[in-house]
């Protein structure tokens, strides 16, 4: 991140993002907080403050702005997802529960997960009973356990502790166990738990941006008879998982590898090729509301033609 004088005299920034593409995003200083609108929060320590502004009300604000459920129309709920970093599940959670009546109501859901680049697979889990139809499979991970790995990771479930779900610090301690080998987690098959009549379809709105564990949920997602993934083909990064980083001897720069690999190779690779949405659509807009009514104004068509179908085959019999 870099701040500079515009042309008008104002320090302006710009954020580069992990592929090293450049944002000019609006930022706000207040005493040792410094805000970066809908991307970061950075508390400064040193000089410190006399009275400083407490971190936790800018951190809980911005998971806040990444977070949206609001109905489009009657028959439509929109709920986007672009952050499911560690922490936030308890948050999308609570959301999606203050606005489940009008969800059940609703004949269809979209997730928004455009620039959502993963983080916590759990924390789509509350909305599987609306997306399941039948069996869907979560692959699992086989972990290479080297001393080092082993060490990188548990110091990162350290740092975090408090943070994140207790299964991360049982694996922590898994892989203590398989140090100096390899420690594989089995996949899982989800189930329908709870038999929802509405909403009746789940469209997953997509783009290349979507990387990892969002990636892993859409492939899991797309099996059910109720999803259609519409939007852009996804970044194609979720065969290797769980990047521990590793200091380089430049101390600018970090060195981020995987200690994990997806059960589902070789057999399904998915780095560099992506997941192919069902519906492509071409909205260059960064909001999201030109891809919503994009995405309903071809869905109703479809049920028009599908209703135009039926018509003529009764007609004929």
């Amino acid at each position: 991140m870099e701040f500079f004088p515009d042309s008008k005299g104002n320090l302006a920034c710009t954020f580069y993002t992990s592929d090293h593409s450049p944002e000019h995003p609006s930022y706000k200083l207040v005493k040792n907080i410094l805000e970066i609108n809908k991307i970061t929060v950075w508390n400064r320590i040193y000089p410190a403050e006399k009275s400083p502004e407490p971190v936790e009300a800018y951190v809980s604000a911005r998971y806040k702005w990444t977070q949206e459920f609001k109905p489009w129309n009657k028959d439509v709920f929109y709920v986007q997802l672009q952050n499911i970093t560690a922490g936030v599940k308890p948050l999308i959670d609570s959301l999606l529960n203050q606005n489940l009546n009008q969800i059940l109501s609703c004949e269809t859901l979209i997730l928004d997960l455009r620039d959502n680049d993963g983080g916590d697979l759990t924390a789509f889990n509350s909305f599987w009973p609306f997306i399941l139809s039948g069996k869907t499979v979560i692959y699992g991970t086989t972990y290479h356990c080297t001393p080092f790995n082993v060490k990188a990771w548990c110091q990162q479930i350290l740092d975090m502790q408090g943070q994140i779900d207790t299964g991360f610090i049982a694996m922590a301690t898994e892989m203590k166990e398989h140090t100096g080998s390899t420690w594989k987690i089995e996949n899982d098959t989800l189930e329908p738990e709870l038999d929802y009549k509405k909403p009746e379809r789940i469209v997953l709105l997509v783009n290349r941006n979507c990387k990892s564990s969002t990636e892993n949920f859409i492939l899991a997602a797309k099996k059910s008879t109720k999803v259609v993934v519409a939007g852009e083909r996804t970044g194609g990064v979720a065969d290797f998982e769980e990047t521990v980083d590793v200091p380089l001897p430049c101390p600018s720069l970090i060195l981020f590898h995987p200690i994990g690999v997806s059960n589902r190779l070789p057999d399904f690779r998915l780095d560099g090729i992506g997941i192919e949405p069902t519906i492509p659509l071409n909205s260059k807009s960064k909001a999201w509301q030109p891809w919503v009514r994009e995405i309903v104004k071809v869905l109703n068509q479809k049920k028009n033609y599908d209703s135009s179908n039926k018509i003529k085959g009764a007609s004929r019999e």
